[in-house]
């Protein structure tokens, strides 16, 4: 036997050492010195030399595998909860991927945290080689994984993803209530900001946000509301108001109609009746005056708006 057939061939390198025919064997059969630098007492050493790589395997066995680093795969995309895109601003949530449906999270990103990436959410899962590590906790091609949103309440939506080939960025895009309106005063509550049934007085200016979708005004400005102008100047007393097209998001197909109303007792149940001339009025964004005629009776004036 010699070192060769356990450590190294001539022109190949085993990775342990190099010794390239330090010692060779004699046509005879026994064992020669070849070269410099080799003791004329082999047999110890060989036998301490595999004592250590024998100890080596034992101790380290497949830990002392070199584990190959390969390119991870992102999973990135964008959180709409209740038909309104979540922006930077909402640091309560967080994306996490985990094993399991409610397992520790082996990659989370809380929005926000990198200014760059603004709304969008970005989850890093780094990919080993098989084989991975002895105990498992790497992530390798065709790992299962659950992408979890959760909010400081609880999970919000998760998604199952299995790891494809290696190197890959996959969009996952979380949406969280209704996928689209049910109603058009649901769009219209959407598109001003306002969640669930739209009960409340957005801005607190006294009028229900519903009134405020009938009406077409602006739920979050206080001063925009509904209302009659009386106008008392030459050549006599004016009335007037603002009739609204029905446009825009929530109200496709609808239109919005007026009625002028007077009545000489407001507290008087049934007295109040249309002003002739001055009802069903289409509102196209135009102002409706209605001239008072001279009397010396003291009038009260309203306006009805609806939706049809």
């Amino acid at each position: 036997m010699t070192i060769n057939n356990i450590l190294d061939r001539p022109g190949q390198e085993s990775g342990f050492l190099h010794t390239h025919n330090a010692v060779g064997l004699h046509p005879s059969g026994n064992e020669q010195l070849a070269d410099a630098g080799v003791s004329p007492a082999p047999g110890k050493e060989v036998r301490w030399l595999l004592a250590l790589l024998l100890l080596s395997v034992l101790l380290f066995g497949q830990n002392s595998m070199a584990v190959l680093p390969e390119p991870s795969n992102f999973v990135f995309g964008s959180i709409t909860i209740s038909n309104v895109v979540a922006g930077a601003d909402r640091v309560d949530l967080v994306v996490e991927a985990r094993r399991t449906t409610n397992g520790v999270p082996v990659a989370s990103y809380r929005i926000g945290d990198v200014a760059q990436y603004g709304s969008m959410y970005f989850l890093e899962l780094p990919i080993e080689t098989v084989p991975a590590t002895r105990k498992g906790g790497a992530l390798t091609n065709g790992t299962r994984l659950f992408i979890t949103l959760r909010d400081e309440s609880g999970d919000l939506a998760q998604a199952s993803y299995v790891i494809p080939a290696r190197g890959r960025f996959q969009q996952l895009d979380f949406t969280v209530g209704p996928a689209a309106p049910t109603s058009l005063y649901h769009q219209w509550l959407v598109q001003n900001g306002i969640s669930g049934t739209g009960d409340g007085d957005k801005d607190g200016d006294g009028v229900s946000n519903s009134r405020e979708y009938v009406a077409g005004s602006n739920p979050s400005d206080p001063k925009d509301v509904f209302s009659l102008q009386i106008t008392n100047a030459a050549p006599g007393t004016t009335v007037s108001f603002l009739a609204r097209k029905a446009e825009g998001v929530g109200y496709s197909g609808l239109a919005r109609l007026y009625s002028l109303e007077a009545s000489t007792n407001a507290a008087l149940t049934g007295s109040w009746g249309g002003v002739s001339g001055f009802t069903n009025i289409l509102g196209n964004n135009n102002r409706i005056t209605y001239p008072q005629p001279g009397s010396s009776r003291l009038m009260y004036y309203r306006a009805r708006v609806w939706l049809q």
